[in-house]
């Protein structure tokens, strides 16, 4: 996996990313899905999910994504990847300091 923190104007910007095993296509319509709620819907889904694990791409995961998106309010950036021996996911994130 990779990690990357680099300073931008008026803050930070965060990219993480890994290999996966398929095209990533739901995973990114999950991310889409979040990057259009407002926060408190992100809240109320934040809340279901602490009760029970959420669903996405065949398997469960737990609240990170939401939690990321509720707390920092920037949409996250979602990228697949693909060279001739696997796909990689990137995930980035503006964090804003005021």
């Amino acid at each position: 996996g990779i990690f990357s923190l680099t300073k931008t104007q008026g803050g930070y910007y965060l990219c993480t990313g890994n290999w996966i095993e398929n095209t990533g296509e739901e995973l990114q319509k999950y991310i889409e899905m979040l990057n259009g709620l407002t926060k408190e819907a992100l809240d109320e889904l934040y809340r279901k999910g602490l009760k029970k694990s959420v669903k996405i791409v065949g398997v469960f995961a737990g609240v990170g994504l939401i939690d990321l998106r509720r707390t920092l309010l920037s949409p996250l950036d979602v990228k697949v990847v693909n060279d001739s021996l696997r796909n990689y996911l990137l995930i980035g994130v503006k964090i804003l300091i005021s």
